[in-house]
């Protein structure tokens, strides 16, 4: 009785959470984008700009609470199939950003592709400086990570808690640390 119980109050949790991704994949299908079955976003997160042909999303995403998604005219974001992106989460796409399937990106995380420069004489504002960053399959990168432009994370590799990843980590690479460095190899 208390699984069929959990299972019922699973579905009506899941109820708007599935009409809000059924809002935003007929949003971004309507820009041109692509999305697939069964994308779940959960309250308050937010699309920040009118989507793009550049936004691909698989089946079974999931957008956590206050999550934002920053994909500027003209820039890619392909989020693969099964990938969670939890609460607070934000994605910001200046250039590229993939995230392959099955990975998860715990709360509070950061994903930008873009960054300031630092030039004299002109604002720093004005200074923007990006480069692709793209996150393998079944990867996970844990707690107040922060992904930098230009970065590579191999499929099964983990990010660990308030790590800052400046350099590419390899295929089941178990980074950590700010800057983040690769400390061993899964086996």
């Amino acid at each position: 009785m208390t699984g069929l119980l959990h299972k019922g109050t699973e579905a009506v949790a899941r109820l708007p959470r599935r009409v809000r991704g059924l809002a935003w994949t007929v949003w971004i299908r309507a820009w041109g984008g692509k999305v697939g079955h069964r994308l779940e976003v959960d309250s308050r997160a937010v699309l920040r700009h009118p989507p793009g042909r550049g936004i691909r999303i698989g089946d079974d995403v999931y957008v956590g609470v206050g999550a934002i998604v920053d994909v500027h005219p003209g820039a890619e974001l392909a989020i693969g199939d099964g990938v969670k992106i939890m609460h607070y989460v934000v994605i910001a796409a200046a250039n590229s950003i993939r995230v392959g399937q099955a990975s998860q990106l715990a709360e509070f995380t950061s994903v930008r592709d873009a960054d300031h420069g630092l030039a004299l004489g002109t604002l720093i504002r004005d200074q923007t400086v990006t480069a692709p960053v793209n996150i393998g399959t079944d990867v996970w990168i844990a707690r107040s990570a922060a992904i930098l432009r230009g970065v590579h994370i191999g499929d099964g590799a983990v990010v660990g808690a308030n790590a800052v990843v400046r350099t590419d980590v390899p295929d089941l690479g178990i980074a950590v640390g700010v800057p983040a460095r690769t400390v061993r190899i899964r086996e």
